[in-house]
């Protein structure tokens, strides 16, 4: 009967921990999550695309979905909703386990045009995963994280940029 008791509150401990320990990572399905994102552009199926493949689908936790824009210097832009130190971006891109994408992050405390600080330029994913891969952004405050895409090595779609998800690693 100890036993139960005992492995009961192991459970309970081991169901709550991963819970604490995401606590600093702002993800898209939390519900205290404010994040929402806006973009230069995306696939239409209105303009000819093959579908509708706006910014948000970046952050529904879905990595069948994606915000996907075609063009060098195409971009998403998250607004995490308030200033924040900022640790870690985090991306998972379409058909990442296939191709290497290459990237700029950039950041803004107001998101006007001419606020915008580069991060880091020319990022490059992993090309062997399509989960989310960590890219180092270290930045005392910012509110605005802007991602802007530069192509994949795909033979066939060289000059698109496919994110299917995005969270941000603060505190």
């Amino acid at each position: 009967m100890n036993s139960s008791r005992v492995l009961v509150a192991h459970l309970v401990i081991w169901l709550t921990a991963p819970s604490a320990l995401m606590a600093e990572e702002v993800a898209p399905k939390k519900e205290t999550s404010t994040i929402t994102a806006t973009a230069s552009s995306w696939e239409q199926k209105a303009h000819g695309g093959w579908g509708d493949m706006p910014p948000e689908r970046s952050l529904d936790g879905d990595l069948k979905t994606a915000w996907m824009a075609e063009g060098d210097g195409e971009w998403i832009q998250y607004d995490l909703g308030s200033l924040q130190p900022l640790k870690q971006v985090k991306l998972a891109f379409a058909s990442g386990d296939k191709r290497v994408y290459t990237f700029d992050i950039l950041t803004s405390e107001t998101g006007k045009e001419k606020s915008w600080t580069t991060v880091s330029e020319k990022l490059k994913s992993g090309g062997k995963t399509v989960e989310l891969e960590a890219y180092d952004a270290k930045v005392a405050s910012v509110r605005y994280v802007r991602i802007v895409g530069h192509g994949n090595t795909s033979e066939k779609f060289p000059k698109w940029c496919n994110i299917t998800e995005a969270a941000f690693v603060t505190k």
